[in-house]
């Protein structure tokens, strides 16, 4: 290994005696920082079912402030290294710079990203040619393109020693996070004014020479340190990529004989000559499966208080309570609708969080639902599947119960229930993974919000009473969809909770389930 052209062990060194004179200085800049970033994010979850608009304003402003953020601590460690007070408002002294350090932060990105696509190798020795382009326009205030060329230039015949480095300071992190991330209040600020320090060092030779870390040789034990971390580094690439080859062979071959053992115990599902000739509930089956492997509960007719009481916690006005019999029993599918089984029947996979074949397919509008069921129909020679009424979608979710949830009016016990904004860290999970209601549903109270038939009412004023779905001649404006989601409070999970959208809106928390009738449809 070639001497290093800078003196690593100085600058861990200065790290390390910078945060422990600054330390109480650190601590406030960070937790400052993570409550800048956490409160935008806490708001837009607030908004995010009942004003989409705001939580994306949110998010947005959320996202500037973070890069803001990001610019005042590289300001705060360049300060450090040339000695000057540093204060809390620097954090924000960067602002101006703005423009430049987005469009620098592009085209840097877009750089790697090609380096990355060629051959991996040209992306990372990009990205270290390139990694000081954000100190050059805050320190000098330079351009996108002139910041680019000026760590070209500093970073000439370093490469190799800035990419140990980079690897020493994330390991570095790495053991901080493991002392229950506490130990990162301790070593981000280190590693950050390091590595300030490095890029303070070879833009100014000057600086190495006249400072005192400058000039501190680098120890043996931390050069085969860094032999064996990058060493390691790339071992694990190697085993990467030796795991891609041999894994997916290895599971092919697995699940075929899953699949054989399943075809031997799975029961017949319902083919396309059935009969169903209904004579009363007990001559239906509790359960059933297609083709697809969707599982359907049967609910059992009956009444029930649709809507919520004033008194319930979260409640909106659009939630008054009314009587409702459900005339006939129907079947309505055990989970939502997952990816894989949307891909059986359509072909491809709309969802925002794929690579989870169990996971609840999302981002689909009502309209794609309809073209859904419509082929599912069709596949099977049937007319009996369809989306549930609104009325039908919450007698099932409250199974039989009166309280906001189906399980009760305890908001601790939800997350035994659902995945919602408190467990779910902000994305969808594998269906039937929390506990079902009475009747056997699962997630109806989280992962996803589902789409129903009805149009979309300001209260239920005029609703039908035997359960069927309430569609206006011609149809309204928006579409309903019932049940919580993987982002949002608690309020949104509650059995009565109700909300809408366009039919032909797409997100990444619209989802659905099926109903499937005891007779063949119109």
């Amino acid at each position: 290994m070639t001497e290093l052209k800078f003196s690593m062990n100085g600058a861990i060194k200065f790290g390390w005696n910078t945060m422990k004179s600054h330390f109480w200085f650190f601590m406030a800049v960070i937790i400052i920082s993570i409550l800048l970033n956490m409160i935008p994010d806490v708001m837009a979850g607030m908004f995010q079912e009942s004003a989409p608009i705001l939580a994306v304003i949110i998010n947005i402003a959320s996202l500037v402030i973070g890069i803001i953020i990001q610019m005042g601590l590289f300001k705060i460690a360049l300060k450090l290294c040339d000695d000057e007070k540093v204060v809390i408002s620097d954090l924000f002294s960067c602002t101006s710079l703005f423009l430049k350090y987005i469009l620098g932060a592009i085209i840097y990105g877009l750089i790697v990203f090609a380096g990355m696509i060629i051959l991996v190798v040209p992306g990372i020795i990009w990205a270290i040619k390139f990694q000081y382009f954000s100190y050059f326009i805050i320190d000098k205030k330079l351009g996108p393109i002139k910041a680019l060329k000026e760590s070209s230039r500093i970073t000439a015949g370093k490469k190799w020693d800035l990419f140990t480095f980079c690897i020493v300071l994330a390991v570095i992190n790495l053991i901080g996070s493991l002392c229950f991330l506490i130990g990162l209040f301790v070593t981000i600020p280190m590693t950050m004014v390091a590595y300030a320090f490095v890029y303070r060092t070879l833009q100014d030779p000057l600086y190495a020479s006249t400072n005192e870390y400058g000039q501190i040789p680098n120890s043996r034990w931390l050069k085969w340190a860094a032999v064996i971390i990058v060493t390691g580094f790339f071992g694990m690439i190697l085993l990467g990529i030796i795991a891609a080859f041999t894994i997916p062979s290895f599971l092919s071959f697995r699940n075929r004989g899953d699949q054989e053992v399943d075809e031997q115990l799975e029961l017949p599902a319902l083919g396309v000559d059935e009969k169903m000739m209904i004579a009363d509930e007990g001559d239906l089956p509790e359960i059933i499966t297609n083709n697809l492997g969707m599982k359907f509960v049967l609910m059992p007719a009956g009444s029930f208080t649709m809507g919520s009481p004033e008194t319930e916690k979260g409640r909106d006005a659009d939630e008054n309570q009314h009587l409702v019999t459900i005339t006939q029993p129907f079947y309505l599918q055990a989970t939502e609708v997952t990816q894989e089984q949307w891909q059986k029947a359509m072909g491809g996979n709309p969802s925002y969080l794929q690579d989870c074949d169990d996971c609840p397919v999302e981002n689909v509008s009502w309209y794609d639902v309809q073209n859904f069921i419509e082929k599912l129909n069709a596949m099977e020679g049937v007319t009996y599947y369809r989306l549930p009424s609104e009325a039908e979608w919450e007698y099932a979710a409250r199974a039989g119960s009166t309280t906001a949830f189906s399980f009760g009016n305890d908001e601790e016990e939800l997350g035994e229930y659902a995945w919602y904004g408190e467990n779910s860290s902000d994305k969808t999970h594998a269906v039937g993974t929390r506990k079902p209601n009475a009747w056997g549903l699962y997630d109806m109270h989280g992962n996803v919000v589902e789409w129903v038939e009805d149009d979309r009412h300001d209260n239920y004023d005029g609703a039908p009473g035997d359960g069927t779905h309430w569609v206006d001649d011609p149809r309204g404006t928006y579409r309903v969809f019932r049940g919580g989601a993987h982002i949002g409070g608690a309020q949104y999970c509650r059995s009565a909770n109700r909300d809408g959208n366009w039919p032909d809106a797409r997100d990444g928390v619209l989802g659905f389930r099926l109903a499937r009738s005891v007779t063949p449809g119109p």
